[in-house]
């Protein structure tokens, strides 16, 4: 072995307990709310993300919503109404909204919880 594998090795050997204890209080303070601070993350970064990313995808998604207008309910009671109902699952910062045409029910989902004040400021938006 070189000077430097031994070296590396007993630090290793040094630390272990000391790392192994660091890495357990990560998981006792951060492992429980990693998931919240993720989504938080997430939330925060697409944000900033989604004024630029819908301006160059403007065209695009007006083409490929268009087809929303032409379709019709297969149930019944939307039907007379001259309804359709759609579901939109991760629904994020609800930059689709304003595609949707005016005579559809719409559903939404998404699993990130900080996401919805978001939404429904956009939602305020559209309507």
């Amino acid at each position: 072995m070189s000077s430097t594998d031994i070296y590396i090795r007993e630090l290793l050997i040094r630390y272990f307990l000391l790392i192994i204890f660091f890495l357990a209080l990560l998981h006792v303070f951060i492992g429980k709310n990693f998931k919240d601070i993720r989504a938080l993350f997430f939330m925060n970064h697409l944000k900033k993300f989604s004024h630029e990313y819908d301006k160059q995808t403007e065209a695009i998604k007006a083409s490929l919503f268009h087809d929303l207008n032409e379709i019709e309910s297969k149930i019944v009671d939307l039907k007379n109404r001259g309804l359709i109902r759609i579901l939109e699952l991760g629904v994020g910062s609800g930059s689709n909204l304003k595609y949707y045409p005016q005579q559809c029910r719409l559903i939404v989902a998404d699993p990130n919880v900080y996401f919805k004040q978001y939404f429904m400021e956009q939602k305020h938006k559209v309507e």
